[in-house]
């Protein structure tokens, strides 16, 4: 492929291959995931946010074509969404930190802790599921006598996008 990536032509046939091979969709996804985790990953990085080498090996598990991807091997998409949600409070000056028991990251927001479940849906009759499994887990550990605060962030792309066709 990188031998053919040289001119315009290289790149319709590259794009006609990997069609013909029924590929595109997955290469395109893993581009855009690639992407953001990297995007993610450099911004926590800059923010100087300790990310643990477990979290980071666990991003990069599981499936190319999400496709494929199911409740059992949906850890590396599961771990870029949490890289994600830190990259976005990182953005807002605040300093995530990441928890490898639950809950998944928490920081401080105006003399607040915050606590925050990152769930990813498989299908639309997951999302009460997810909510509900994320509210459990952060009632173990959110102390609302001492003003904390839990969250839970519900990624619904896989609704969007089931990875076997057209975004829909």
């Amino acid at each position: 492929l990188i031998a053919l990536r040289d001119s315009d032509d290289d790149m319709v046939k590259i794009h006609s291959q990997m069609k013909e091979a029924g590929r595109v969709n997955e290469i395109l996804a893993s581009y855009v995931e690639g992407f953001e985790l990297s995007d993610a990953l450099k911004c926590l990085l800059d923010n100087r946010v300790d990310i643990p080498d477990e979290l980071l090996k666990r991003s990069l598990d599981g499936h190319a074509d999400a496709a494929q991807e199911t409740a059992k091997s949906n850890q590396g998409r599961n771990a870029m969404f949490e890289l994600s949600i830190a990259a976005a409070v990182a953005r807002q000056g605040l300093k995530p930190v990441f928890n490898l028991d639950k809950p998944d990251l928490e920081f401080q927001f105006e003399s607040r802790r915050v606590l925050m479940e990152c769930k990813r849906v498989l299908s639309e009759n997951g999302i009460d599921e997810a909510m509900s499994v994320g509210i459990r887990q952060l009632r173990k550990k959110v102390n609302v006598s001492a003003d904390d605060v839990g969250l839970v962030a519900v990624n619904i792309s896989r609704l969007l996008n089931s990875g076997d066709g057209w975004w829909t």
